[in-house]
C-alpha cells in the first residue's frame, strides 16, 4: 500500500511538472483505481488511470483521454508554437522594427513597418495614404485665392520673401510661365510706421477707410503719388499688352494674369518730362555775375535766353540780366546791368517767352519765376555804379516801324547784349521815337551822368542818328552821330540836367523833383527817299557814385 501511494504521488508530480511547463495548464481526476495486496508487484498491469475532463484552461479542451496521450499532445503543441513565425499574433514584436521606421496601417488590424528616409516627413496628402513624403511635397493644391501654403518649403519660401516686410504687399511670379500676378493687397499700417526698404523708389500700397493709395520711397520718406483700381481690359491699352504693361499720359496699367484684368495706377504727375526749375540763384563776388542753377540740364530754345531781370533794395529794380555762358548744362551764367554791392537784398523775376530756357531732355520750358530770392555773395562796396533801363513802351510820339513785333519790343536790348535780328527802322524821311522805361532807384546823391545808348546802322550813306531826352515835358536833343552800313554803338551823354544846367539830383533821375527825367528817344537825321536807318538796341543808363 505504501508503494501504491508512492506511485500515486509520482503521477501527480509528473502532471504538475507538465502543467507548470506547458503554456496550456491541465487538470486531471483519477477514477477506478484498484490495488490488490497480492498484486502490488504488478502495478503497471493492474493499476489503471483514466483521464476524465482533461482541459486546457482557458483556450479549449485537450482531445486526448489518457494522461500519456494528453502529455504527448501538449508536448507537440509546444514544439509547433516555438517554431512558428509569429506565435503571438496579438503582440508587437521587436523583429517588426528596423532602423528609422515606424508602425503604420492603411486599413484596420493590418500593422506594418514604414521606413522614414532622410529629408522625408510622415504625412498624408490630399487623396493619398499615409506615407514618407518628400519634405518639399505639397499636401494640397495651391489655393485659388492664394490664402494657403501647400508645403513646408512653400511656407519657408514665402516667409523668406516677406521677412523684411511681412505686413506689406508683394508681387508673385510664376516661374514656369513667366507671368506675374500683381498683388496689391493693401495694408492698413500707418504709413509713418513702414520700415525703409532695401531699394529706392519701391512702391507700396495703403488703404484707409476703403481708399487705396500708392506710395513710393523717395530715399528718405514715403510719398503718396496716386490711387489704383482694377479696370476691365482693354480700358487702358491695346491687345498687344495683354501680358504686360501699358501707359498713357497719366496712367500706368499692369495686366494681372490671376485676376484677368488690368490694374491701372493713376499718377499725380504726367509721365512727360518734369518741368525744370531753378534750384539756386547766386550773385558772385564781383557783384555783376549771376549764376542760375537748374534742377536739370538746361538749353536755350527758339525763344531765346532773355526774360530775366533782378530787383534789389539798393541797386534798383529791373536790372537787366544778359546771358553769358553755361548752356546747355545745369548752370547758366548771366551778367547784370548794374553792380550789386555787398549786403544788398535782391530777387529774380523770369518771364518764360515760350521755348526760351528749357530742359535739354524733352524741351520742357523753365517755369516762370516771380521774386525768387537771390543769394548775394558780392564783396563790392562804394565806388562807381550804374543802372540801365530798356524801353517798355512808346512815349510822347514816334514814327518808327518795327521789323518783328513792336518798336520798343524790337529794341529792348542793351549794347552789351544786342540782338540784331530784329530792329526798329525809319525809312525815306527823318523822324524820332520816344520810349517809356522803368523808373530808376539808385540811392545816391552823386550823379555822374545820364547816357542814352544806341546801336544803329544806315542802308545808304549820308544818314545820321542822335539820342534825345524828355525832361519835365520838354524834349532835349543830343549831337548827331555818323552811321555806317554795319550796326555800331553810339551814345548821347548829359552830365547835367538839361532843364536846369546843373548836376542831376537823385530825385530827378528817378522821375521826381521839379525837373524829372521822363523819357528818352532815337531820332534819324539827313534822310532821303530810298534811305533807311535801323536800330536794334536802345537803352538809358544813369552812372553815379555809391
Amino acid at each position: 500500500m505504501a508503494r501504491g501511494k508512492s506511485r500515486h504521488h509520482w503521477i501527480w508530480l509528473v502532471v504538475l511538472l507538465l502543467a507548470v511547463g506547458c503554456a496550456k495548464p491541465v487538470m486531471f481526476e483519477q477514477t477506478g483505481v484498484e490495488l490488490d495486496a497480492d498484486a502490488d508487484d504488478h502495478f503497471d498491469d493492474t493499476y489503471k488511470m483514466y483521464a476524465r475532463n482533461v482541459t486546457n484552461v482557458p483556450a479549449g479542451t485537450v482531445s486526448s483521454l489518457t494522461a500519456q496521450d494528453a502529455i504527448d499532445e501538449i508536448s507537440g503543441d509546444l514544439t509547433t508554437h516555438e517554431g512558428a513565425a509569429d506565435p503571438h499574433a496579438g503582440y508587437l514584436l521587436e523583429s517588426l522594427f528596423d532602423a528609422y521606421s515606424i508602425v503604420y496601417a492603411t486599413s484596420d488590424n493590418t500593422p506594418a513597418r514604414l521606413t522614414v528616409g532622410e529629408q522625408t516627413v510622415v504625412g498624408r496628402a490630399t487623396g493619398g495614404a499615409v506615407a514618407a513624403l518628400s519634405i518639399d511635397s505639397d499636401l494640397a493644391a495651391t489655393s485659388a485665392s492664394d490664402d494657403s501654403l501647400p508645403s513646408a518649403k512653400a511656407a519657408k519660401t514665402y516667409t523668406d520673401d516677406h521677412a523684411d516686410d511681412p505686413n506689406l504687399h508683394n508681387g508673385l511670379c510664376d516661374p514656369t510661365t513667366g507671368l506675374c500676378a500683381v498683388q496689391f493687397a493693401c495694408n492698413t499700417l500707418a504709413v509713418e510706421s513702414w520700415p525703409a526698404p532695401a531699394e529706392d523708389t519701391e512702391i507700396r500700397c495703403y488703404t484707409n477707410g476703403g481708399v487705396d493709395t500708392l506710395h513710393y520711397w523717395s530715399g528718405s520718406a514715403w510719398t503718396a503719388f496716386g490711387g489704383f483700381a482694377f479696370d476691365t481690359y482693354p480700358a487702358n491699352s491695346d491687345s498687344a499688352h495683354v501680358s504686360g504693361i501699358a501707359v498713357d499720359g497719366t496712367t500706368l496699367a499692369i495686366y494681372s494674369a490671376t485676376a484677368g484684368k488690368w490694374m491701372t495706377v493713376s499718377l499725380t504727375d504726367s509721365l512727360s518730362p518734369a518741368t525744370p526749375t531753378l534750384t539756386s540763384r547766386v550773385i558772385d563776388t564781383d557783384g555783376v555775375t549771376l549764376t542760375l542753377t537748374g534742377s536739370a540740364s538746361l538749353s536755350v530754345g527758339a525763344g531765346g535766353n532773355g526774360g530775366f531781370d533782378v530787383d534789389c533794395a539798393t541797386a534798383g529794380n529791373d536790372i537787366t540780366a544778359t546771358y553769358d555762358s553755361g548752356l546747355p548744362g545745369t548752370d547758366a551764367v548771366y551778367t547784370l546791368g548794374t553792380t550789386v554791392n555787398s549786403g544788398d537784398t535782391c530777387d529774380l523775376d523770369y518771364t518764360q517767352p515760350t521755348n526760351g530756357i528749357e530742359s535739354t531732355s524733352g524741351g520742357v520750358d523753365l517755369a516762370s519765376i516771380t521774386s525768387g530770392a537771390i543769394t548775394n555773395n558780392s564783396v563790392q562796396s562804394g565806388g562807381a555804379a550804374s543802372q540801365t533801363r530798356v524801353p517798355t513802351g512808346t512815349g510822347a510820339g514816334g514814327s518808327w516801324t518795327a521789323s518783328a513785333t513792336t518798336v520798343y519790343g524790337d529794341t529792348d536790348e542793351t549794347p552789351d547784349s544786342p540782338n540784331d535780328t530784329d530792329y526798329a527802322y525809319k525809312a525815306d524821311t527823318a523822324g524820332y521815337h520816344y520810349f517809356t522805361f522803368t523808373a530808376f532807384s539808385i540811392s545816391s546823391s552823386s550823379i555822374d551822368n545820364v547816357t542814352v545808348n544806341l546801336r544803329c546802322r544806315e542802308t545808304v550813306a549820308d544818314s545820321s542818328i542822335r539820342g534825345n531826352l524828355r525832361v519835365n515835358g520838354t524834349n532835349y536833343v543830343g549831337s548827331d552821330k555818323t552811321l555806317t552800313e554795319s550796326f555800331t554803338d553810339q551814345t548821347a551823354v548829359w552830365s547835367t540836367n538839361p532843364a536846369t544846367g546843373i548836376a542831376w539830383t537823385e530825385a530827378e533821375v528817378e522821375g521826381g523833383g521839379s525837373y524829372p527825367m521822363q523819357q528818352f528817344a532815337i531820332e534819324s537825321r539827313g534822310m532821303a527817299a530810298g534811305e533807311e536807318v535801323q536800330c536794334s538796341a536802345v537803352s538809358i543808363t544813369v552812372n553815379y557814385q555809391e
